[in-house]
């Protein structure tokens, strides 16, 4: 049985929606079962985002699940900036300070 692991730099995303428009090209979707993902398991991964929020160890996460070049989930949970209220946008723009973690989950 396949995993996706998630470790705990998952402030750090690839937006891989706007790359795509902004290269002329739209990410195609694809449901999580057509890409041989189990079901519930995006619901898991979403689920542990939010606790990640509720606990207080992130102010915000944007996540994208990319198989194939097709785009299986994207969501953004929490806030850019807590004090405002501002949540955290779709085209949030993050800086890494290390580029050794990019790579934030592993199917």
């Amino acid at each position: 049985m396949k995993r996706i692991v998630v470790f705990g730099a998952v402030v750090l995303a690839m937006n891989f929606e706007l790359f795509c428009e902004e290269a002329g090209r739209k990410a195609a979707a694809a449901s999580p079962e057509s890409a041989g993902i189990q079901p519930g398991c995006i619901a898991d991964a979403e689920k542990r985002m939010q606790e990640f929020i509720d606990a207080g160890e992130f102010a915000g996460i944007s996540t994208a699940v990319v198989k194939d070049g097709k785009m299986i989930e994207r969501a953004d949970f929490g806030f850019a900036d807590i004090e405002k209220g501002v949540p955290m946008p779709r085209d949030a723009i993050f800086r890494i300070f290390s580029m050794s973690k990019p790579i934030t989950a592993a199917g």
